[in-house]
Parts: structure tokens; sequence; C-alpha cells
């Protein structure tokens, strides 16, 4: 799988099934079921995580080193 920008604005303007998760968590549960995230992807990812109200999940992957501790995530927390 190409870890691109184009590839995460492919799975951003993906329409999501109806109930269920959109594309791009989908896209972003499996890089993190495989290992961590890259500056880039951490900072996409962090967008509809907090959107949804759910900080303790980056917390979580944070302490995981799941995601990267840059400052421009960190910003949004």
């Amino acid at each position: 799988m190409l870890r691109t920008v184009n590839t995460i604005d492919q799975f951003k303007q993906a329409p999501a099934a109806p109930g269920g998760l959109s594309p791009i968590l989908q896209y972003f549960g499996v890089l993190l079921e495989r290992g961590g995230l890259n500056k880039h992807e951490s900072l996409e990812l962090a967008r509809p995580v907090l959107a949804q109200g759910r900080k303790q999940l980056l917390e979580k992957w944070l302490k995981e080193n799941k995601v990267g501790p840059h400052l421009t995530t960190f910003r949004f927390i």
C-alpha cells in the first residue's frame, strides 16, 4: 500500500458506506495495526479523531508511539 499524500487524499474523498466508518479512518486503522504513522499521517488522523471528540485515542496512540509527537499534532490537543 502506497503511503503518500495522494493516497490519503483519495481516501478522504471516498464516500463512506451508510452507518460505516469513513474510508480514511479505515485506512489509518490498518496502518496503526501494522505499526506507526509518519508526521503527515499523524496530522491527518488527528483532524477527524478530534472532530469526533476522541482526544483520548490520540493520547493512547502517542503513548504507544503509533503517532508521532510532532508539534503540528500537539497544537490540536
